[in-house]
């Protein structure tokens, strides 16, 4: 055991990049990694699940889908609301604003 080689890679701002890692788990990858993130750093472990995902399955896995407006007017109707679901950050307005305008109802 090596307290100050973890205590380095414990303080490091991406632990999950395994950069100073005591050698002897130098190796670590996969699920391995995201274990010995999640004991050591949680705050970590949302940034190594997207590394996980994007190189195992691909950057499509982790990008939100993009929303075709024009699309879901088309399947709703005066008496069929249409519901956002947002996640922090996501704000539909302009785009909303910007399709009602074109399709004259603004």
């Amino acid at each position: 055991a090596n307290p100050a080689a973890w205590k380095s890679w414990y303080d490091k701002e991406s632990p999950e990049d395994m950069q100073g890692v005591p050698a002897e788990h130098a190796e670590l990858a996969g699920m391995d990694l995201i274990c010995l993130v999640k004991c050591f750093r949680p705050d970590r472990v949302q940034h190594c699940v997207t590394s996980f995902v994007v190189e195992n399955m691909g950057e499509g896995f982790v990008q939100p889908p993009v929303l075709n407006y024009r699309q879901v007017l088309s399947q709703s109707s005066p008496v069929t609301p249409v519901v956002f679901v947002l996640s922090p950050g996501a704000d539909p307005a302009y785009s909303i604003f910007e399709l009602a305008e074109a399709e004259g109802m603004a």
